[in-house]
């Protein structure tokens, strides 16, 4: 095949690109929803302070609802995420106007048996393979695809795992308390008491 060591593998490279973009934007997003709910959650119980275990357990599954959320709306999408190599040549083409539709066109070539019964004249196919080549060979495919989203869900996960960081640096014990009153909301961890009151002088 004339077009396999050169413009469908690069079509094929885009097409790959395009998946990885996709997950990693999934994951983004799935890291940056679960670590912001369980942030939210856990500062108000330390700023409420929760006694009752039905609103413990209420919180815990609001970090859950979350996650599960965040699985069917972003990950599952992502990892089943197929662009075929036709798709990609059509984005490419209208990327790039110069190209016209003889990407796609070569593609499609690229799919046919040379001696397919309906294929057509396996010169002519040859001919728009070349001139494929000559016209899409030089130019940097990859730039057709769009990096900001995923670039933007990484910075957004980035900085909440950094403010946790920060968190956890700052007082562990804390941090440590609030996690596992999240994970474990039947559990008898109790946030130690702001006042302590006593008789100064005993009746």
């Amino acid at each position: 095949n004339a077009m396999k060591p050169g413009i469908q593998h690069k079509v094929q490279g885009v097409a790959h690109r395009a998946r990885r973009l996709a997950q990693i934007y999934a994951l983004g997003w799935f890291v940056a929803t679960v670590c912001a709910t369980m942030t939210f959650v856990g500062f108000m119980d330390y700023l409420i302070r929760f006694q009752d275990i039905g609103v413990r357990l209420i919180g815990s599954f609001a970090v859950l609802a979350a996650l599960i959320w965040a699985v069917v709306r972003f990950v599952l999408p992502a990892f089943r995420f197929r662009c075929s190599q036709l798709q990609v040549a059509q984005r490419i083409e209208r990327f790039f106007p110069q190209i016209g539709d003889r990407l796609s066109s070569a593609v499609d070539f690229c799919s046919q048996a040379e001696d397919g019964p309906t294929a057509g004249s396996l010169q002519l196919r040859q001919v728009v393979i070349a001139d494929t080549e000559a016209v899409a060979g030089s130019l940097d495919l990859m730039s057709c695809l769009d990096r900001r989203p995923s670039r933007r869900a990484m910075l957004l996960a980035a900085a909440i795992c950094v403010g946790l960081v920060f968190l956890f640096a700052a007082d562990r014990a804390t941090f440590g308390l609030a996690a596992k009153r999240i994970f474990v909301p039947w559990g008898s961890d109790q946030w130690p008491r702001r006042h302590v009151l006593q008789f100064v002088d005993h009746p």
